[in-house]
């Protein structure tokens, strides 16, 4: 008596059939990424340029959170800082004086940019936005911590007047340095100027690379941009 069976594949040609499934499996997937692709990056494309053509860089504005500060006087503030808030206070305009806290942390970060530091700020207050600028911050002797600020708040009709950064650049291509070797000292970092808010500076740039060995570069040489004066 006898019978019939299949005969087995050898491991080996298992192995390569599942290998070439796999392999096909990845061409497709491949495919349909290409195919896909070029509508994606169209698609981020014109939601990049709908977002510059919404908010210009130039005009972004840097925001931040204030809550309402019911307590006052020097032991309710030390208790805010335990708590990891720090103390505030928003003046100028037509308002009343504001108590504020701000959360430290936050406030922390946003202070180690330059930004923060020269442009109008919008301050979120009771679900309630208004301009506002820094005018003064007070650090710890050797903590890293906020004491205290001050925002003024900013009327687009007043002129204001501030401290600016100055960016220099170009002294590595001025003759001065390129030629002569010599080191160029910044005697300024920022300057004050006048303004009205929508004119603001986040910063002056300075070209260094016309000076020469032994020449200066003084305040009345500096081009401001439009609508800044000294």
């Amino acid at each position: 008596v006898a019978r019939t069976r299949s005969r087995p594949l050898p491991s080996g040609a298992v192995s390569l059939r599942a290998a070439w499934a796999w392999l096909l499996a990845l061409c497709l997937v491949g495919l349909v990424v290409l195919v896909q692709l070029p509508l994606l990056a169209a698609g981020v494309a014109m939601l990049s340029l709908a977002l510059v053509a919404a908010y210009p860089f130039k005009e972004l504005i840097m925001k931040f959170v204030a809550f309402e500060r019911a307590l006052q006087g020097t032991g309710a503030s030390r208790r805010l800082r335990i708590t990891g808030k720090t103390p505030g206070i928003v003046y100028g305009g037509e308002g009343q004086p504001l108590m504020i806290e701000l959360d430290h942390n936050a406030l922390w970060h946003a202070l180690k940019k330059e930004a923060f530091h020269a442009t109008v700020l919008e301050m979120e207050y009771v679900g309630q936005t208004s301009p506002v600028l820094l005018r003064d911050v007070q650090y710890h002797p050797y903590k890293q911590q906020v004491l205290h600020i001050d925002f003024q708040r900013v009327d687009a009709k007043t002129k204001l007047t501030m401290k600016v950064p100055l960016h220099y650049s170009g002294e590595e291509e001025s003759p001065a340095v390129k030629a002569e070797n010599c080191l160029v000292n910044h005697v300024l970092t920022e300057l004050t100027v006048s303004c009205f808010p929508a004119d603001i500076p986040e910063f002056i740039a300075i070209d260094l690379s016309g000076l020469k060995k032994g020449s200066s570069l003084h305040v009345k040489d500096i081009t401001l941009p439009k609508g800044v004066k000294f």
